[in-house]
């Protein structure tokens, strides 16, 4: 059960990891990018340590 929620934590870490593709129209909004990839990341980690903390209950 634990391990589950952590391969699939670990997938959506990985799925969040900025790519490498550089395109010429990412340029102009990257703060406004940046910025929702950082509130993504702060979701992410939030539901990352609620299950977490649902397990350790468990």
């Amino acid at each position: 059960m634990a391990s589950t929620v952590l391969s699939i934590s670990q997938r959506s870490l990985e799925n969040l990891q900025p790519k490498r593709t550089r395109r010429r129209s990412m340029t102009t909004n990257q703060p406004i990018r940046n910025f929702f990839a950082a509130i993504g990341r702060a979701f992410a980690f939030a539901r990352v340590a609620f299950a977490n903390t649902i397990i350790a209950l468990i």
